[in-house]
């Protein structure tokens, strides 16, 4: 009789907590996304050997539309060699230990816009946050993290922000991704 007491006490208060998960959206798909980076991140010191995060395709344009790549999924590649280096475009594979499910963003959710910010330049001036349009996360084997992106070279040392979009409300939230390989989400 304890037993079914206490099972039904447990139950009463789980019962309320369980009801909210999957009925926020965005601040699912946020934590989603944080949580593949910081996988990534914990993969890439685990296995001494750098990872990759970049959008499906490789394409996110900052009018939150897509031009073939995606803006509603993320993809992870691993290094074929513990030789191989960040800023290195060959000796990449796909690293399937995220489901396919994880990766793809919640229903209703894109990527809106991705930036850049402050990129140094050659003579050491600071350019202002840039909108990334193909870009690449890399963490090293020691957790750090790199960008890579189509329209500059690599910013070792600047912060990326992702920022999402829920259609149905135009709301949005963030995922940072700082250079030490930290990650935070904030909302707008």
């Amino acid at each position: 009789m304890v037993t079914i007491a206490m099972v039904g006490v447990l139950a009463a208060i789980a019962a309320p907590n369980v009801t909210r998960l999957g009925s926020k959206p965005l601040p699912d798909t946020a934590n989603q996304v944080a949580g593949v980076f910081r996988a990534a991140r914990t993969r890439a010191m685990a296995q001494t050997s750098p990872i990759k995060v970049r959008p499906l395709g490789n394409v996110a344009l900052a009018n939150g539309k897509s031009d073939g790549g995606s803006n509603t999924q993320l993809e992870v590649l691993r290094a074929t060699s513990t030789n191989s280096v960040c800023n290195s475009e060959t000796g990449w594979t796909p690293d399937r230990t995220l489901s396919a499910d994880y990766l793809t963003f919640g229903t209703g959710i894109r990527l809106q816009r991705t930036t850049i910010d402050s990129v140094p330049t050659v003579n050491s001036a600071v350019v202002p946050a840039e909108t990334a349009t193909a870009w690449q996360v890399c963490f090293n084997t020691r957790g750090v993290a790199s960008t890579t992106s189509t329209s500059t070279a690599n910013f070792q040392g600047n912060d990326i922000v992702l920022t999402l979009r829920q259609a149905s409300d135009s709301k949005t939230q963030r995922v940072e991704i700082f250079p030490g390989g930290g990650i935070q989400v904030y909302d707008n």
